[in-house]
């Protein structure tokens, strides 16, 4: 289990996405050790195919990082749902934490690089404020339009083979 935790964090220092681990992960036949918390057979490892969440919580984890935390979620009473009490937690921001003692648990990775795997989640994430995650494809060039003949609309590119400066901005027109 240890081989495993410790080969996820080093995949996502080389890959730098939670999507790109979990594809290593599948690709080598890698599971993962899940504790069960109820059934007959609560308690025991269970080894299972990997998923996305399964991940981010891991990499999430300040323990893992040796960090002692309590107080990092919250119940929000408009997201709770009297059917089901286990929904409405939402994620504290570090500051909002009420206990985080670093350094005393064993880590498998250290403080400082906990906080640049939490910066680069942060900075994956699919959001307006967030840079999101570097992705294949022609990137854009600013200054360079390029006219898609079957509906004239013009777009940014990287080819100047195929575009025409641009005085302004790329848009529709121009």
């Amino acid at each position: 289990m240890q081989t495993v935790i410790r080969l996820i964090f080093a995949q996502f220092e080389r890959l730098g996405t939670l999507h790109g681990v979990l594809r290593y992960l599948v690709d080598h036949d890698i599971q993962l050790g899940i504790r069960l918390r109820e059934g007959p057979d609560k308690g025991t490892l269970e080894w299972r195919r990997p998923n996305r969440m399964t991940l981010q919580t891991l990499v999430h984890n300040p323990a893992y990082a040796g960090i002692y935390a309590y107080g990092r979620r919250r119940v929000d009473p408009r997201r709770q749902d009297p059917a089901r009490p286990s929904i409405g937690r939402v994620v504290r921001s570090r500051d909002g934490w009420h206990v985080m003692i670093p350094n005393v648990l064993p880590a498998y990775i250290t403080v400082a690089q906990f906080e640049a795997n939490e910066a680069k989640l942060a900075a994956n994430r699919a959001r307006a404020e967030a840079m999101g995650v570097v992705r294949g494809g022609p990137r854009l060039r600013p200054g360079w339009c390029t006219a898609d003949a079957a509906t004239v609309a013009w777009a940014c590119a990287t080819t100047p083979s195929t575009a025409r400066p641009c005085p302004n901005t790329c848009a529709p027109g121009t």
